[in-house]
């Protein structure tokens, strides 16, 4: 997502961008602990991505853009955490699997 300075010059700010992200990815997820743990793996996990392809030459919003491509469907992430961290809300005998 684009943003704009009060002269309407581009910014590309970071750490808004890996927020928003991990925002995304964990917003399924109901309890609070779960969705900040798994928002810290993400975190953890674009900006190693990112290290890894600026040490090959990337500038720091292509770095990340490439990052975010290699996770995937971020809906397609996000609806299977919340199928995952919210197993309260699947049938007894589902829950009697991951017992």
């Amino acid at each position: 997502m684009a943003a704009y300075d009060d002269n309407g010059v581009y910014d590309f700010d970071l750490d808004r961008e890996v927020r928003r992200l991990t925002r995304a990815l964990t917003a399924s997820i109901r309890d609070k602990k779960q969705k900040s743990e798994v928002a810290r793996e993400y975190e953890d996990h674009i900006y190693d991505a990112m290290q890894n392809y600026m040490l090959g030459g990337m500038q720091e919003e292509q770095a990340f853009r490439a990052a975010c491509e290699d996770l995937g469907d971020i809906d397609e992430i996000a609806a299977t955490l919340g199928d995952v961290h919210n197993v309260s809300r699947l049938p007894f005998d589902v829950l009697l699997t991951y017992a």
